[in-house]
């Protein structure tokens, strides 16, 4: 191919987009480009906006590290992604292409010239599989160069801005958003978070239907096991213990549903897919209630669901339903937070450089408006890192409020006070009193400070040992909440709405971590309650010797323990993930007992061999196909538990996926 000269670069490739859709996309050599030598053109019989308006293919979301400019040079290579692979042949798709075609549309809104736009990475979700379009150099005559006489596929070879695509290296399920896990061991996880803690052999009658979901019937089953947060550290409710004491403040002005937040807490015990999850965020989470405290109270129950980090990874931002301005205003949230939690120090030039910053920009509020808003969300990180106040941060946004001097002075001492209490004794001074009451006659009672420290007052009066955490809590977040609501007042209601998700999605994210350093250290603890449950039930000492056939007894054990308390699909998915693959088939052996025997009742004529693989092959009919193929080789190891095995096939009675998949087995007889 001949290089082009300088001259051929054109700046503006709008006139590509003046053909038809179907003209480029049918052009068999424009294929070639993107797939190899297959012609791929029968692909693009449906219309194009059929693929482009189905919200369950295409997902859009961009990246938050480009650099414009950075390969401006024509010919410069970008690295390829980490984790993916150029598109074969047999990967694009109709609607991957469609993915393509719309990359090309939306990837310069900033109107940049094309040499400024390589680079840029837009992630989609198509199909439940992530794909990754990346604007590159392409060397090619494809696109037509009026100026110079030439139509599509005529004339040199030129540098031009194009789109290749990246699929990931491993097939990804977003049963657990972007784990190298199979889809539907979602759903496994949901019946283990169901099943985990409650009285095993309690039930009269089977709890699962014919796929093997657990029925919500289990919540009448006796618990019998602890939170498994009542054996966590010292050093995590320590972590925890400001958020609680923020949502026992809301709670004390009832600014809490707590039939919505009970709800909450439900819908994250189900596997959800991304675009559910996406609008379980926009439309339940802001109906907890008003103030920091109902979204801290979200985000604790958010933080028992899915891995949120793993989900972000995914495309959630560009999943959230409501348009641009609700995504910016979830995204501000998530990213402020996502700052404090890292321990970055926040000023607003800085922040004006982020993906948080610029997010906060495109909601078009005034600078003071704006700056409120990011030092009022800042707080709710705070909180839920277990930070005090940031003062410069706060008192710089509180000066520019257009409110009273007065009462500017007052919220800047709260800002002082509660940095104080933060560092001091569990007693309150008779002058710190005297501060607090001065702060509270300077406020209207409208203004949230103002209401949060008589709630604070109050409940003084109940708990006097806890005064000092009680004052610096019903400080810190009533600053938050008064800096939230200025800011965002002028915003539409949905997008305040997007705000509150935010602040609960980023809280979500650091509780998460918190709890995820807390379960590492609690590991050898939880094998040997796992060994313990083996010696002292038949039938998971059965189920163990079949992962010692395996050399899986770490991940058995581990498992054993974890589930006889009540824990989260977060728990569940990250102790497994902690595993190497032979020790996850233990954990998965040890859930699937767990299932088995709680949603199920020991058949009578069964021995505990028997009774193990009974309930490990009604266990893990939600588990993916793979993984019951596993298990089910490994119940064929004992005889007993084959024949345990074979009657739960023949109770299932259904000729689906699972019965037949036992067949081939051998296992049905």
């Amino acid at each position: 191919m001949a290089k082009p000269d300088s001259n051929n670069k054109p700046e503006d490739l709008s006139p590509m987009y003046e053909e038809s859709h179907e003209e480029w996309l049918e052009n068999p050599r424009i294929t070639v480009s993107l797939a190899g030598d297959e012609d791929l053109s029968p692909m693009y019989e449906e219309s194009h906006e059929e693929w482009l308006e189905n919200p369950r293919i295409l997902t859009f979301g961009q990246n938050d590290n480009w650099v414009p400019g950075k390969y401006k040079t024509p010919g410069a290579q970008v690295p390829q992604p980490i984790g993916y692979h150029r598109a074969k042949a047999h990967e694009i798709t109709k609607p991957v292409l469609a993915f393509a075609s719309q990359v090309l549309r939306i990837s310069n809104p900033e109107r940049l010239p094309q040499s400024h736009v390589i680079g840029k990475r837009i992630p989609g979700i198509i199909e439940n599989t992530p794909v990754l379009a990346q604007i590159e150099w392409h060397l090619d005559n494809h696109p037509p160069r009026p100026a110079e006489g030439y139509g599509p596929m005529e004339g040199p070879d030129f540098y031009h801005m194009g789109v290749s695509l990246y699929m990931p290296d491993f097939k990804v399920g977003f049963g657990w958003f972007g784990s190298k896990v199979a889809h539907s061991i979602g759903h496994f996880a949901s019946n283990i978070v169901k099943t985990a803690g409650h009285e095993i052999g309690h039930v009269t009658h089977s709890l699962q239907d014919v796929e093997g979901a657990v029925s919500g019937v289990i919540k009448h089953v006796p618990i019998i096991g602890g939170p498994i947060h009542s054996i966590l550290d010292k050093t995590f409710h320590l972590a925890m213990a400001p958020s609680n004491m923020v949502v026992a403040i809301a709670e004390g002005d009832s600014r809490i549903d707590h039939a919505v937040l009970n709800s909450l807490k439900e819908q994250v015990k189900e596997f959800q897919q991304l675009a559910p999850y996406a609008e379980m965020i926009v439309s339940l989470v802001p109906g907890v209630g008003q103030g920091i405290g109902a979204a801290i109270a979200a985000g604790v129950a958010l933080s028992e669901g899915q891995p949120i980090s793993g989900i972000l990874k995914a495309g959630l931002m560009g999943a959230i339903p409501g348009g641009p301005l609700v995504q910016a205003a979830v995204e501000t949230g998530v990213g402020i937070i996502q700052h404090v939690a890292k321990g970055d120090r926040l000023d607003f030039n800085t922040l004006e450089q982020s993906a948080a910053g610029a997010a906060s920009t495109a909601l078009g509020l005034p600078s003071s408006a704006k700056d409120a808003l990011i030092a009022g969300i800042a707080i709710t990180g705070q909180i839920a890192k277990g930070k005090p106040i940031d003062k410069a941060l706060t008192d710089g946004a509180i000066s520019a409020l257009p409110v009273s001097d007065s009462a500017k002075r007052a919220m800047t001492e709260a800002s002082s006070l509660s940095l104080e209490l933060a560092h001091g004794a569990n007693v309150i001074t008779a002058a710190q009193h005297a501060r607090i009451t001065a702060i509270t006659a300077a406020l209207p009672p409208t203004n949230p400070l103002h209401n949060n420290i008589t709630i604070g007052l109050d409940l003084m009066k109940k708990h006097p040992e806890k005064s000092q955490s009680i004052m610096q809590a019903s400080l810190h977040s009533g600053l938050g909440d008064t800096l939230v609501s200025m800011g965002a007042q002028h915003l539409p209601p949905e997008v305040q709405k997007g705000i509150k998700s935010g602040n609960a999605l980023g809280s979500a994210i650091v509780y998460q971590e918190h709890r995820g350093i807390a379960l590492s250290k609690v590991t050898g603890n939880l094998i040997e309650s796992g060994i313990q449950q083996s010696k002292h039930h038949p039938v998971f000492n059965e189920a163990r010797k079949l992962a010692v056939t395996k050399n899986s007894t770490h991940g058995f054990d581990y498992a054993n323990g974890l589930l006889q308390h009540k824990v989260g699909m977060f728990d569940v998915i990250t102790t497994r993930n902690s595993l190497n693959q032979t020790q996850q088939h233990g954990f998965d052996l040890a859930a699937s007992t767990r299932i088995g025997t709680v949603a199920n009742p020991k058949p009578l004529t069964l021995s505990p061999a028997g009774h193990a693989g009974y309930a490990i092959s009604l266990g893990m009919r939600s588990h993916s196909p793979n993984e019951k193929v596993a298990m089910m080789r490994t119940i064929q190891q004992n005889p007993s538990a084959t024949v345990g095995a074979t009657l739960a096939v023949k109770e299932v009675g259904v000729d689906n996926w699972f019965v037949r998949l036992l067949r081939a087995l051998g296992v049905r007889r």
